[in-house]
């Protein structure tokens, strides 16, 4: 039987919520993040047994322990806000699935998985993480139902909440799902946005007054003409261009091409256009 091992990493980066647990509590906390670390398994049986302590309690604290949820959350900010005080911070913006089999479990309901173009029952949660060069770290996960907020409001309130703690984000990334155009000013207010673009999205390119959709810019492309960039071992094929969305002006619009797969960018980051690109009729 494996027996749990003592993750110091994990006690020193918890430390901040122990008041809000007693004792024996935050002790079950520790096991748990440590056995979903380092346990392939991860199941409560199994990290009970590692830690050599009683399922139930060790289940009782993760599922039925009363704690106030936005105070802990408020200090966890801080923490994070102490942590990153002086890197470049990306904050990530993204969503995932949990399918659940049972049928009588609570706000299960059928979501789309684009990994498999099917519906699966489950669980949706708006997740976000902090992400620099020297740690990754996420935020609570907040379950999305049709009883609760969009994820799009979910988005505005955490960008919301990075200004109210002064936590300085330095780009926020997200795909597609987000690139509303009330996010992006809202995340602009403060930082950079880069996000991902549908191909049925409307955008003017340059000065024209003309709405293009993505898709036929991209259909019109001609590949020796796009820029190569060098990341890491990677080359990739690159337009840009200066371009506007409806009501959020002054973004570059960037297509970027590797192994004949294309994604549609946009950014807010003010540095201008390559003069050397070209435009599209």
């Amino acid at each position: 039987m494996m027996i749990l091992p003592k993750i110091k990493e994990v006690t020193s980066i918890l430390s901040f919520a122990k008041k809000f647990f007693t004792k024996g509590s935050f002790r079950h906390i520790q096991n748990y993040v440590a056995g979903l670390i380092s346990i392939s398994k991860k199941s409560i049986k199994k990290i009970s047994e590692a830690s050599k302590t009683n399922q139930q309690s060790l289940n009782y604290a993760i599922n039925e322990a009363k704690f106030e949820k936005e105070k802990l959350e408020e200090r966890y900010l801080k923490k994070m806000k102490f942590l990153f005080k002086n890197a470049k911070v990306f904050l990530i913006l993204n969503d995932t699935l949990v399918e659940r089999n049972g049928e009588n479990i609570e706000l299960t309901q059928k979501h789309f998985n684009h990994n498999s173009n099917d519906y699966i029952n489950g669980h949706q949660f708006f997740t976000a993480i902090f992400c620099t060069g020297f740690l990754q770290i996420p935020i609570f996960p907040e379950l999305y139902s049709k009883e609760t907020d969009s994820k799009i409001e979910m988005a505005k309130n955490l960008v919301d909440k990075m200004i109210n703690n002064k936590i300085k984000i330095d780009t926020y990334l997200f795909d597609s799902w987000y690139s509303d155009k009330n996010l992006i000013k809202k995340c602009r207010e403060k930082s950079r946005v880069i996000c991902a673009v549908k191909s049925n999205r409307n955008i003017f390119i340059g000065r024209s007054n003309k709405e293009r959709k993505v898709s036929f810019i991209r259909e019109r492309l001609i590949s020796q003409k796009l820029r190569k960039c060098f990341v890491e071992d990677k080359t990739y094929f690159v337009f840009e261009k200066e371009a506007r969305l409806n009501k959020v002006p002054e973004v570059k619009f960037l297509i970027s091409e590797i192994e004949n797969q294309k994604i549609n960018l946009i950014s807010t980051n003010e540095s201008p256009a390559d003069a050397e690109h070209q435009g599209i009729n």
